[in-house]
């Protein structure tokens, strides 16, 4: 829908975008939390603990313009118009607003990027095809676009994995168990749920000292309804101060089943492929935290939870 020129014009003559993770704002106690339950409470998501997932048009005041939670570009056309009428009737007086001092944030429900980290760009596409030729699939006659996530690192983890490019070797269960877990999921079509711990069977990641990485993936649901077998290969460069260079990684593998937020899934063993790369990290959304770090401390130290 955003892919639509008439919205992408509206969008950047007539509105200011901002972009939140519902999750967090719906939870963080604090005034920027408060804020938008303010602007929610006025739509029709307002029940007390639920999800208030969807666009809201409202002024800087907090006022609720329009809503809408719907993928079709002609409705959110109409709701931008209806939002953009609604404005327009406003008095000036309700065009503006003072904007308080944020105050001290709710850290339990702010992710802050880590010192000196590094940001790995996560793309996964739902694919289709045999025979080693494999395209973007159509599902439902649309082609859906890849689902893009974020891949953390922290210094010392870099740092870790360029003494290991010396001499070759297995990467750190953390790390190879933060992909595994948080990152091969299947989400093009919602919001997954992480691998748990006892899922991985299998994640064996391994890097040359020439900086060639393979790997091998194997996960099972408790239940054995959902799941996914695949292999990974890539590479990874440091420069001469041990900052990472590339980290390019393509895993390509079969996905079974589908979860809570996630239905829809095709049937059988489906190809999914993921793609990282390494991206400076210069641009707000590229800053955005990993969909995993919703549990802070299972995503760091996913070895151990």
């Amino acid at each position: 829908m955003f892919s639509k020129p008439e919205v992408q014009k509206l969008l950047g003559e007539q509105f200011i975008p901002v972009a939140a993770n519902d999750w967090y704002q719906r939870r963080r106690q604090d005034a920027e939390g408060h804020f938008f339950r303010s602007v929610a409470a006025q739509g029709p998501r307002r029940t007390e603990g639920g999800t208030r997932q969807g666009h809201y048009i409202f002024t800087a005041g907090g006022k609720l313009l329009g809503y809408n939670n719907n993928r079709d570009p002609k409705k959110r056309l109409a709701m931008m118009r209806d939002a953009l009428k609604k404005w327009e009737a406003l008095p000036d007086s309700k065009k503006t607003a003072t904007i308080p001092d944020r105050g001290k944030q709710d850290t339990k429900y702010a992710r802050e990027f880590p010192k000196g980290g590094t940001v790995v760009k996560v793309h996964s596409r739902a694919l289709e095809g045999k025979d080693g030729q494999l395209k973007a699939a159509v599902i439902g006659g649309n082609t859906p676009l890849a689902a893009v996530d974020f891949l953390w690192l922290k210094k010392e983890e870099v740092a870790a994995l360029h003494a290991l490019s010396i001499s070759g070797g297995y990467f750190p269960d953390r790390l190879a168990e933060r992909i595994a877990r948080f990152h091969l999921n299947d989400s093009i079509r919602g919001e997954p749920r992480p691998w748990k711990r006892s899922e991985v069977q299998n994640c064996t990641l391994t890097l040359t000292p020439s900086g060639e990485v393979t790997g091998t993936i194997l996960i099972k649901s408790r239940d054995e309804k959902m799941g996914y077998e695949g292999a990974l290969s890539g590479t990874i460069s440091f420069d001469k101060n041990g900052n990472l260079q590339s980290f390019n990684f393509l895993v390509l593998g079969l996905h079974f089943g589908e979860g809570q937020f996630t239905r829809g899934a095709r049937p059988g063993d489906s190809p999914l492929g993921h793609v990282f790369s390494l991206t400076s990290a210069t641009k707000p959304e590229d800053q955005i935290p990993p969909q995993g770090m919703h549990w802070e401390q299972g995503y760091w130290e996913a070895e151990k939870h």
